[in-house]
């Protein structure tokens, strides 16, 4: 099951299809970062927004620490509005 390649988009769709509310949606983008020993963990997260809940629709995780570009930001909306 590791060596499974999930397809984020299908899962995407599924949240979607369980949201109780129709478009449009309200999407929120978030970043975190954090240090595990040595290593930096940086994700870029697109969320639906729900009742003041956030649903993980899309996420990115990034190679450094630090603030994501706007380049970034751009890429996971895009992948949002046109799906691989």
């Amino acid at each position: 099951m590791a060596k499974y390649d999930l397809q984020f988009d299908l899962i995407a769709k599924l949240v979607f299809a369980l949201l109780p509310i129709k478009p449009p949606y309200r999407l929120s983008m978030d970043r975190t970062n954090w240090k595990f020993g040595s290593k930096n963990i940086n994700i870029l997260v697109l969320a639906v927004t729900y009742k003041g809940i956030a649903f993980p629709i899309l996420f990115k995780v990034e190679p450094r620490a630090g603030n994501s570009s706007t380049q970034q930001r751009i890429d996971i909306i895009n992948n949002y509005i046109i799906p691989n």
